[in-house]
């Protein structure tokens, strides 16, 4: 049970991260807080290993129907499936032809898809990443530059390029 009034350390924590875990408050008790710091700056690029299985073990469940007729300008099967994160990782081409071709010959749900992946990806790293700071941050520079998760489907469509390539290598 967490303290009525919290001390200075867990206070400083959550103030750079999405919440002081218990893990982070030993790792400064153990090494101090400008060390922990500095190790927080100097973060590795990517995913540090742990978190990377934990990402590639998730499973996420996509249902949608199969093509009505009159109703689609396409045609598709049905889908009722769990499936690993795969557009986090996704290639530009990839991503923007289920974008363009969501409604004609791929069901919108393939769209919907790579936002609802990347916010499961983020809740992940928000919560189980070594690099608390980096997330912090990162979730910083994604509200800053405001690229919409439902304005436009193309930009929607492109978010996984963008926070790999636009925002998580720079901070």
């Amino acid at each position: 049970m967490l303290p009525s009034k919290p001390d200075s350390l867990r206070v400083a924590l959550n103030r750079v991260t999405f919440g002081a875990r218990d893990l982070d408050v030993a790792s400064v008790l153990a090494s101090g807080w400008t060390a922990w710091v500095n190790d927080q700056l100097a973060a590795p690029p990517g995913d540090d290993p742990t978190l990377d299985a934990h990402l590639k073990a998730q499973i996420l469940h996509i249902e949608y129907p199969a093509t009505v007729p009159g109703m689609s300008q396409g045609t598709w099967a049905a889908v009722n499936e769990d499936r690993p994160l795969n557009y986090l990782n996704a290639e530009t081409p990839v991503l923007w032809n289920i974008a363009t071709k969501a409604g004609q010959s791929i069901a919108f749900g393939e769209r919907t898809r790579i936002r609802q992946e990347l916010a499961a990806a983020t809740w992940i790293r928000n919560t189980h990443s070594r690099y608390q700071l980096r997330e912090f941050m990162t979730d910083f520079w994604h509200n800053h530059f405001n690229i919409g998760k439902g304005e436009n489907a193309l930009a929607t469509a492109l978010l996984p390029v963008y926070d790999r390539t636009a925002i998580r290598p720079h901070v």
